[in-house]
């Protein structure tokens, strides 16, 4: 696979990174990011594949490659920290909210060429009578 991002440390870069492990006092996210980078710096003219430092830290390949592309495009702090996402709303204004919250709100639903059907709601129509089918289905069939 070829770099297409090259890590190149600065001295003070890398000792805030050395620094940053050996203490230890930051989200665990952080210390393993931070040891990527120092695993991929290219000043100390060791050639390690993208393959080797994610099976090192246990983390995938685009890992590796998705913090060296923020570390040269947008610097070290954003190649520690997690990628900035834009939440998702949490609840929809009344504007937005579904017009369908009620029975009476699915009558245009209801189909109209079914007048004795069961979603006639009509006083005619509302009796304790049970309406059964006119045949009967037996073992044999219908009589």
């Amino acid at each position: 696979m070829k770099k297409l991002y090259k890590v190149t440390l600065t001295p003070e870069e890398r000792n805030a990174l050395v620094q940053l492990v050996s203490v230890g006092k930051c989200n665990a996210q952080k210390i393993k990011h931070a040891n990527i980078l120092l695993a991929v710096d290219e000043t100390t003219n060791r050639k390690t594949a993208v393959g080797e430092v994610a099976k090192q830290f246990h983390c995938h390949t685009n890992t590796v490659a998705n913090i060296r592309q923020r570390f040269v495009e947008e610097g070290l702090e954003a190649a520690l920290e997690r990628k900035k996402v834009c939440p998702l709303p949490r609840h929809l204004s009344s504007t937005d909210a579904p017009k369908h919250n009620s029975l009476n709100s699915l009558a245009p639903l209801r189909p109209k060429d079914d007048v004795d059907g069961p979603y006639n709601s009509s006083p005619i129509h509302a009796s304790n009578e049970t309406s059964f089918p006119t045949h009967r289905m037996t073992p044999s069939g219908v009589f």
